[in-house]
């Protein structure tokens, strides 16, 4: 029995010194790559093939403009959900239990191939930052909907009765009690989705294209940026990488992986600081 119990913990060990291993490994390859590869000027610069110019500006603020964009449309819409969620006695929780469980699972190209034929296509907004951001505002849904439950949870399950004893209706008891309370949260939820849009290639590679649209360059201003095609950070390392720049790739990969990075910190101090109160 005893030769069991060792064996066991043999492969556990030797699972997690693997995983370490091919994890440092990529770690390694893409920070000493992309430190080499990336120039400071690449930050604020436009990419250019006539000049021969690389830059990583425009997939910046597409990634930042697709995050923000997503964020506004899948957070109202999941703590809606979070909400239902509550109520698991009641048909509409089980449903929605369920088909978010369901969605969560589904792959991202499947929500890419949604969104190019609905939004893209049907609705004619073609290859486009705002088909990006609703595509990817379906894709992380059940995300935002699973965190925001599991924030309004204690406090829900902790305040309803207070709230009935001093007569707060149930509008009253969520805008008052519920949302200040797990505030921090909510706001980690909205950070790690935040991290899972800018991290998705193949849903915007299909939605919002492989473009280098900014905002300010049209001059018919916003509404013209939106409507054009512009590619993330993620999309900019596949572009990059079938183009045979890969120098280009491992700087994007790079910048990509510290804004990943930066994302990960913040919602996990936020979490950590909302389960300490």
């Amino acid at each position: 029995m005893r030769w069991r119990e060792w064996l066991g913990r043999a492969v556990l060990a030797a699972g997690f010194f693997g995983f370490l291993l091919l994890f440092g490994g990529i770690l390694f390859a893409v920070i000493s790559r992309g430190i080499s590869c990336l120039q400071p000027a690449m930050l604020w610069r436009t990419p250019s093939v006539l000049e021969g110019r690389q830059g990583l500006l425009p997939q910046i603020v597409n990634t930042a403009v697709i995050c923000l964009l997503s964020l506004a449309v899948a957070m109202p819409a999941g703590l809606g959900c979070a909400i239902l969620l509550l109520r698991a006695d009641h048909p509409m929780g089980r449903m929605l239990s369920a088909a978010l469980g369901a969605l969560s699972t589904v792959p991202s190209a499947v929500y890419g191939l949604f969104g190019l034929l609905a939004f893209s296509q049907r609705l004619g907004m073609r290859y486009s930052i705002l088909s990006g951001a609703l595509t990817a505002a379906l894709l992380i849904l059940p995300t935002a909907a699973q965190t925001a439950h599991r924030a309004i949870q204690g406090t829900v399950q902790s305040g309803r009765t207070a709230a009935r004893a001093l007569g707060a209706t149930e509008g009253e008891f969520y805008r008052g009690i519920v949302l200040p309370a797990a505030r921090s949260g909510l706001v980690s939820a909205g950070l790690l989705c935040a991290a899972r849009v800018a991290g998705e290639s193949a849903a915007l590679l299909l939605t919002s294209g492989i473009g280098n649209a900014l905002p300010g360059a049209d001059p018919r201003g916003w509404g013209s940026y939106l409507l054009s095609s512009g590619a993330s950070l993620a999309v900019g390392i596949y572009q990059a990488l079938l183009e045979g720049e890969n120098d280009a790739a491992f700087a994007a990969a790079l910048v990509l992986l510290v804004l990943l990075s930066l994302l990960g910190w913040a919602a996990q101090a936020l979490g950590g600081r909302d389960g300490g109160d």
